[in-house]
């Protein structure tokens, strides 16, 4: 049977806006504890500078401000529909808006690096995300001209990979919750054999840590018990995948 029903695209700024017209408050994947812990525990130094890309209209920022109330907190995302949003929430649960939150394209090296410099001191010690690797994925391959080597293409995750690595110390970490255990493989040089700017990329970041995180599901429904047609089915839980990744010391060079 064919149907005219389109796939959403994730990557678009226009679904984005869209969707966040409506939309007060939404949490992919999973509730904010799994990134939140993490993030306590790898945080070293005061003050801590943390990033929260992607930011949308997630909980996860305030949650983050609660947990860790000394930390420097920045949110982005290139809707500014969702930056009032969650300005709005953070100012309902604490009085006031003392995170700081910007507008930019992560897949734009200019707008990324122009935007957080003008309300953050780089580079980041933390940076986080839920499931916004997996929408940047969604998005066509990004052509990058390098003027000593020309152009070449590029997965959009790896071009975010490399404009996040900018604005990164050296050992810092990357939080990222993704419901695909395959998420980060772009960052395999194998997976790059005749690239070499793909493979420079890939040394920007090592995988430090994985670990599985169960979604949450309404306490009122039993986990593997679903309504289907009349019929009462048993589903496996389906286990999301939160990284933890490693600024190294290696440079782009290109």
């Amino acid at each position: 049977m064919h149907t005219n029903l389109k796939p959403k695209d994730f990557s678009s700024k226009v679904f984005w806006d869209e969707r966040f017209e409506k939309e007060e408050c939404f949490e992919w994947l999973s509730d904010a504890r799994a990134i939140v812990d993490n993030c306590t525990r790898i945080a070293a130094g005061d003050p801590l500078s943390l990033l929260h890309v992607g930011c949308g209209t997630s909980q996860l920022s305030n949650a983050l401000r609660e947990a860790m109330p000394t930390a420097i907190i920045a949110n982005l995302d290139y809707s500014p529909l969702a930056l009032e949003r969650g300005r709005w929430m953070e100012t309902e649960q604490f009085g006031s808006s003392a995170m700081r939150w910007m507008t930019a394209d992560l897949l734009d090296s200019n707008s990324l690096l122009s935007a957080v410099s003008k309300e953050c001191s780089l580079p980041f010690d933390i940076i986080v995300e839920k499931s916004c690797a997996d929408a940047i994925s969604c998005g066509e391959d990004v052509t990058l001209s390098l003027p000593a080597h020309g152009s070449t293409t590029l997965p959009p995750t790896s071009i975010m990979a490399l404009n996040l690595s900018r604005i990164a110390r050296h050992g810092a970490k990357w939080v990222a919750l993704s419901y695909s255990k395959y998420r980060f493989d772009v960052l395999d040089p194998e997976q790059h054999p005749n690239n070499p700017v793909a493979q420079a990329i890939c040394r920007l970041w090592r995988i430090v840590g994985t670990q599985e995180v169960e979604p949450v599901i309404d306490s009122s429904v039993a986990v593997d018990v679903k309504q289907r047609d009349g019929r009462i089915v048993h589903e496996p839980v389906i286990f999301h995948t939160l990284y933890i990744l490693e600024r190294t010391s290696a440079d782009f060079q290109f």
